[in-house]
């Protein structure tokens, strides 16, 4: 689910509006599946809150977070092929890789923010263990990803635009 946490007012006048999103009880295994891989699988509870303001037809989001809510869950990433033999010359890859395999997290928090140019990032850091690594100890990972999201929402208003055409062509 996805909602406001009271009734908001939108002023279309305006060059900007805010509004705050909340997340609650997403679940993980959902999320993954969006990404249409056969890699991974997660289990776990996810709450937030996304604070976006909308300027001049931009989004942009700040201190947006996302956690698992207790007792945690679990991630099991199955490398392919590639990401193995690419992890053959990176030690610090491989030992990732087989934490992954089995990771029981009891936390996993994400912040989020996009700035007005477009640009993405996203802060995880993951706590917990892999039973059958180093007699299950604490392990824990810090993830920063950073992308302009500009030249995919580009992409993709493309796409719609070449569908567009060719759909009103083909009725025609």
């Amino acid at each position: 689910r996805i909602g406001l946490p009271d009734t908001q007012a939108w002023d279309f006048a305006a060059s900007t509006n805010k509004v705050t999103l909340l997340a609650r009880q997403w679940q993980l295994s959902e999320l993954v599946a969006l990404q249409q891989s056969a890699d991974i699988q997660a289990h776990g509870t996810l709450e937030g809150e996304l604070p976006l303001t909308v300027s001049d037809g931009r989004i942009i989001i700040e201190n947006g977070y996302l956690r698992a809510l207790p007792p945690g869950g679990s991630i099991q990433y199955r490398a392919n092929d590639e990401t193995r033999a690419l992890a053959q010359s990176n030690p610090e890859l491989d030992l990732a890789l087989n934490l992954l395999r089995d990771f029981q997290y009891r936390d996993l928090n994400s912040e989020v923010e996009l700035d007005k140019a477009g640009n993405l990032l996203l802060a995880l850091s993951l706590a917990g263990s892999n039973p059958t690594y180093y007699e299950g100890q604490p392990i824990n990972f810090n993830i920063n990803v950073e992308q302009n999201l500009d030249p995919l929402l580009q992409s993709l208003r493309l796409s719609d635009n070449l569908e567009e055409q060719i759909e009103s062509s083909s009725i025609h």
